[in-house]
């Protein structure tokens, strides 16, 4: 198999229960008409965050816990967020249909590497400051098949070799940085990524 992921080193107790309360809160639509058993968890992946600036500067990030989609039969459900210390029990965050259906269609897309012969692995990129997430695959080459772009919109979902999201980001971070703030401050952008001096 051509695609792998960090494999998640514990248990998940309590999660669904905190789903079954969560589901109601992020989408009405699935308070009901769930398909008995037919609930699943994809993943957890491997979380990263950074700022975007140290990341287009070394390509690295940190680890910061697991990123699962949650699904119902063929449907997206929800997104899982899990957090845990060495010795913690986990805590959850849970994001709606909307984002679980952008991480399932860039998984769909990375399943295409699977019949490939080079080997890839799977994270979760998240770099906040500038409104980015991305699935982040790493192998021969490293792509990314982002599913925000720095706005709420939902891009199209489609793989980016490296060199083109580096750029993206990078424009990203200039324009973050010179957009004003909410009362017209040039010293606290917008977007909460502050300037370096």
């Amino acid at each position: 198999m051509a695609i792998s992921s960090e494999i998640f080193d514990g248990e998940l107790p309590g999660l669904e229960e905190a789903l079954s309360a969560a589901l109601p809160v992020l989408d009405s639509q699935f308070a009901e008409g769930l398909l008995a058993g037919a609930t699943n968890l994809i993943g957890p992946f491997t979380s990263y965050s950074a700022d975007p600036r140290d990341f287009v500067q070394q390509r690295e990030a940190s680890p910061d816990g697991w990123r699962g989609l949650v699904v119902n039969g063929d449907a997206p459900l929800a997104l899982v967020d899990v957090f845990k210390g060495e010795l913690e029990t986990p805590s959850y965050g849970f994001r709606g249909s909307d984002a679980a259906g952008a991480m399932a269609a860039a998984l769909r897309i990375a399943q295409r590497f699977e019949d490939d012969d080079r080997h890839y692995t799977v994270r979760w990129l998240s770099l906040p400051e500038i409104y980015v997430t991305a699935l982040w695959l790493i192998g021969p080459t490293t792509l990314y098949i982002p599913t925000r772009l720095g706005s709420s919109e939902r891009p199209t979902i489609e793989p980016i070799a490296e060199d083109a999201f580096i750029a993206t980001v990078k424009t990203l971070i200039a324009e973050a940085t010179e957009m004003p703030g909410p009362d017209g401050d040039e010293d606290s952008p917008r977007s909460g990524l502050s300037r370096r001096g």
